[in-house]
């Protein structure tokens, strides 16, 4: 009988109630074998929390939670079980049972947390795929929250670049939200995992996504703001990782651009400036990672003359027809011709018409 599951999934009994009870009467099983004299006694459950205990404390009532698990491929683990996430141990807050799909993250790998705007910019969004790329060939985890915007654009190059990744929601785990995000929870199953502390079937509620961001921050050694606005979502992760200790790195933009003013903001007040992604491995003293590695697995591309110049042109910031035929000097004609063979290599992308931006994940040459 796994007693853990049953203490973790008792109707109305939460994580801070658990911990008082494993406080007072030791492990699950104390917990599931205590007289109900006893269990009357306990001054921090309510009436209903104690009939709840004495209530759910029936085989049968355990085997119909523990088949729904097994018909729907949904493991789990809770603070008595070895394979706890280490990561989580040390948090006040920390969630005393966990359901996932795919796996858990590994210990003996280092971990960014990756997040930002779900109204995302081009800008934010290339440059979230081109860290999440180089992470994930130089062997880093990345966690985030599978939401739109930076979050999913993070996730999915990790994916994209052979990498791990690992999605925490604020839903129960059968539950994919937004459900645009499909084919990234699909894949995150099979090169990483799906998390969460809710029960499976649970809907999504605005309430449960602020509370998850304190398990993307712990299970991370890093956190690493992509975009953000002043008064963003992504800052209450930055509250949880520096409560738990955490390095805290953003990416830097424009001063005029309000989807970057929270980043701004942060390294303004001493968060990391993660300019590059060497800058991270750097100042964690991952700098020794398999960067050989990381270069072969990059897909080279050598460019002719005129070619190499359209590219030079581009960036993370979306580039107009106009200004590459400014700078390049090359007929309107042969720029269009060269930006289709591009587009055809997958080493650029035409956000809307005539505006283009590097896509990462190449070796130029």
């Amino acid at each position: 009988m796994n007693y853990s599951l049953w203490l973790g999934t008792i109707p109305g009994i939460g994580r801070k109630k658990i911990k008082k009870l494993r406080e007072y009467l030791g492990s699950s099983k104390n917990i599931y074998h205590v007289s109900e004299k006893d269990i009357d006694r306990l001054t921090f459950l309510t009436e209903k929390d104690k009939e709840a205990l004495k209530s759910s404390r029936t085989e049968q009532c355990l085997e119909e939670k523990e088949r729904f698990l097994k018909e729907h491929s949904i493991s789990f683990v809770t603070q008595e079980m070895e394979e706890y996430p280490k990561r989580l141990i040390p948090l006040e807050d920390a969630p005393y049972l966990i359901y996932y799909k795919g796996r858990l993250p590994r210990e003996d790998m280092p971990s960014i947390a990756m997040i930002g705007a779900r109204n995302s910019t081009p800008y934010g969004e290339a440059a979230a795929r081109e860290f999440s790329w180089y992470f994930s060939k130089h062997g880093i985890q990345i966690i985030s929250g599978m939401a739109r915007g930076i979050d999913g654009a993070s996730q999915m190059s990790a994916i994209k670049a052979g990498g791990q990744s690992f999605g925490v929601l604020g839903s129960g785990i059968e539950v994919c939200y937004p459900a645009e995000n499909i084919t990234l929870y699909q894949k995150l199953k099979e090169q990483g995992g799906i998390l969460s502390e809710y029960a499976p079937m649970t809907k999504p509620s605005p309430g449960y996504f602020p509370l998850r961001n304190r398990i993307i921050s712990g299970l991370s050694d890093v956190v690493l703001v992509v975009e953000a606005k002043e008064r963003s979502g992504s800052l209450i992760t930055v509250e949880y990782a520096l409560e738990q200790g955490k390095e805290v790195f953003a990416i830097p933009g424009r001063i005029n651009d309000v989807a970057s003013k929270g980043c701004n903001h942060l390294i303004f007040e001493g968060a990391g400036m993660a300019d590059t992604p060497e800058r991270i491995l750097e100042a964690m003293g991952w700098k020794n990672a398999e960067k050989g590695e990381e270069k072969q697995n990059r897909t080279k591309v050598r460019l002719e003359k005129n070619e190499m110049m359209v590219y030079s042109c581009l960036g993370l910031v979306p580039t107009g027809l106009e200004k590459i035929i400014g700078e390049t000097k090359l007929p309107p004609s042969e720029i269009l011709q060269i930006l289709v063979q591009l587009q055809m290599q997958g080493i650029i992308r035409e956000l809307s018409k005539n505006q283009y931006i590097i896509e990462g994940g190449y070796e130029i040459r």
